[in-house]
């Protein structure tokens, strides 16, 4: 009895931990407007990975939101950003990601924005009531240039999202990799 008692246990928390899911298995870039692109672990293309706009799949918000599928399950959360230069508080809070499961039972990215300044984007829904932040994270570059939300998770995985500017095309960001990749190899060779 003890046997399938500790049995059950320890099967129970190594799902819960995620043992049944490799490691970094996805990149993922999007923008406030229903650009995104997915790379997954291994591979050399990038998917396209087109936002839908709809009801909020984590029923934060009553007004449609924009969101994307992911290409593996993540956990349940929230990952708040902060403007730049200022304290990680409500107060100062820039964009949300909400890591929610659609109807389908597929893993979905839901792109909260701030809406204090207007509405000039799909993301731009201001933020639901419900929200429960587990990770802060700094926003990266200037108001009124390109700022980036970049976040990886425990699996890392990670989430590169344009909260100011759009999406590369996949052949810059294949060229950016491929320009890092010599600048580190030219380096290691002096």
């Amino acid at each position: 009895m003890k046997r399938g008692v500790l049995s059950t246990i320890a099967v129970v928390g190594l799902v819960l931990a995620g043992a049944g899911r490799a490691a970094a298995t996805f990149q993922i870039v999007f923008d406030e407007n229903g650009n995104g692109l997915y790379l997954e672990a291994g591979s050399t293309t990038w998917t396209p990975d087109p936002g839908v706009v709809g009801p909020d799949p984590s029923q934060g918000l009553a007004a449609p939101v924009l969101s994307y599928v992911l290409p593996d399950n993540v956990p349940t959360m929230d990952v708040g950003f902060y403007e730049n230069g200022t304290s990680p508080d409500l107060a100062n809070l820039s964009d949300v990601f909400r890591f929610s499961q659609n109807k389908a039972g597929q893993s979905v990215l839901i792109y909260y924005s701030d809406n204090k300044d207007g509405v000039d984007s799909l993301a731009d829904t201001g933020f639901p009531g419900n929200l429960q932040i587990s990770h802060w994270v700094e926003e990266t570059g200037q108001e009124g240039g390109t700022q980036l939300n970049l976040w990886t998770d425990s699996f890392g995985d990670q989430y590169k999202g344009y909260s100011e500017g759009v999406v590369p095309e996949p052949f810059t960001i294949g060229l950016a990799a491929a320009g890092l990749a010599f600048a580190v190899r030219r380096r290691t060779k002096k």
